[in-house]
């Protein structure tokens, strides 16, 4: 934070939300929807912030606290903490330049009556027999469940990447949806992205204001993509199992399509497992535990390991370990954190493999195939030919070049690789 704070500073807030936390009667959350940021406070942090609202300057809430609570809090320091969280507007006269404010105009333009009925109690326990039902009616259907292994049904590049390309966006498109809706029921809006997981691109929903909803409300959020991919999957089915069985008629290039969605959904819900990547399972997991910073304890384990084997290799004598002496260390070291870690390092390690051994060649021989394609159709001038493999050079080079502009957006191996450098030099 750049701007300067004294001890006859004034604070103006943004529009920011105080209420208590479920999990712990001594804390309480403090939020701007705006900013999508949200901290934990003590009751008197709440209680300074209050202060300050009421145009009270950092000395006299300073002296506040003392009277009433006997706590010294050094309220500067609260302030520059809350400035860098997002949550104030100006220090004085000195404007502090926030995020983009988020949410999306054809969101807010959804009454919460509109989509409120997806998520009552009657659709989510409907819900949840199609969830049942779905993998029993795939499983039972043992001809239908070989004849969709191949999801490559067509001669055309052009055809075959389209398709996917197209399916995966509807599917990704679907599950969001089931984010955003479901944050517009509960009369809060979201933002529609996209990011990255590794080397995967994702879709994103950012919803800045979930942590005014209580916990019940959080949990149907995050987990309502994941019901629209289940229940869909499940409809999807329920449908071919009928058409096997001669009771729904269907085209057969439907009877294709459907499966290949069957599949797509089923495999996005095994992507969800893998917590380490912050999946939607992840946030689940972690709002339930109370546990939101799993991440950054696996961080601090992490590096705390690196500098203590970099410390061994500097001095070969050493007789014990240098994170005994580090306070951070037992605090994140629990179980549920080192067995959080043990997961990240195994799925990362793991998903490094998948990339080396069969995304990048698989890539590389389908991008030079069709490149091969191109060159040929080019110079005998088939005109079909050439547009069927350009336009699937283009997909592909448009998705390469999405995951490059995220990476280059969040910087994060340049972060990574300057933290573990400063760590070296110590």
């Amino acid at each position: 934070m750049t701007c300067d704070v004294r001890d006859d500073s004034k604070v103006r807030f943004r529009a920011i939300f105080m209420r208590p936390s479920e999990t712990d009667a001594e804390e309480w959350i403090v939020g701007c929807a705006p900013t999508n940021t949200a901290i934990a406070l003590p009751a008197i942090g709440i209680r300074a912030i209050e202060q300050l609202q009421s145009g009270a300057s950092i000395s006299t809430v300073h002296t506040y606290l003392l009277e009433h609570f006997q706590e010294d809090i050094d309220v500067a320091d609260l302030v520059s903490a809350l400035a860098d969280a997002g949550l104030v507007q100006a220090i004085d006269q000195q404007e502090i330049v926030g995020e983009r404010a988020i949410g999306q105009n054809w969101l807010g333009h959804i009454s919460p009556a509109a989509v409120a009925w997806f998520y009552s109690p009657l659709m989510l326990a409907l819900s949840l027999i199609l969830i049942v039902l779905g993998p029993v009616f795939w499983g039972i259907d043992v001809v239908f469940h070989h004849q969709t292994l191949d999801i490559l049904w067509n001669n055309s590049y052009a055809v075959d990447t389209i398709s996917l390309f197209f399916i995966g966006m509807l599917i990704l498109f679907i599950h969001e949806c089931g984010h955003l809706f479901a944050a517009r029921a509960f009369g809060i809006t979201a933002e529609l992205t996209f990011g990255h997981r590794l080397f995967f691109l994702v879709a994103v929903s950012r919803i800045g204001g979930i942590w005014q909803l209580p916990r019940r409300q959080r949990l149907i959020i995050y987990a309502g993509g994941m019901r629209n991919d289940l229940v869909l999957a499940a409809i999807g089915a329920i449908s071919l199992f009928l058409a096997d069985h001669h009771i729904l008629l269907m085209p057969v290039s439907l009877y294709r399509l459907i499966g290949i969605l069957l599949i797509s959904l089923y495999l996005g819900i095994a992507w969800e497992l893998q917590i380490f990547l912050k999946t939607d399972m992840y946030h689940l997991l972690a709002d339930l535990t109370n546990r939101h910073d799993l991440p950054e304890r696996t961080q601090v384990v992490l590096l705390k390991l690196w500098h203590d084997f970099l410390a061994r290799l500097h001095d070969a004598g050493k007789s014990h370990s240098t994170w005994q002496q580090d306070e951070e260390m037992p605090q994140a070291m629990d179980r549920f954190v080192l067995a959080y870690t043990i997961i990240t390092v195994v799925g990362v390690a793991l998903a490094s493999a998948l990339l080396i051994w069969f995304i990048l060649p698989a890539l590389i021989m389908a991008t030079y195939q069709e490149w091969q394609t191109w060159i040929t159709s080019v110079a005998t001038r088939h005109v079909v030919s050439a547009f069927d493999s350009g336009l699937a050079l283009a997909i592909t080079g448009l998705s390469v070049g999405l995951l490059l502009w995220s990476w280059n957006k969040t910087l994060w191996v340049q972060r990574l690789f300057t933290r573990f450098s400063a760590k070296f030099r110590q």
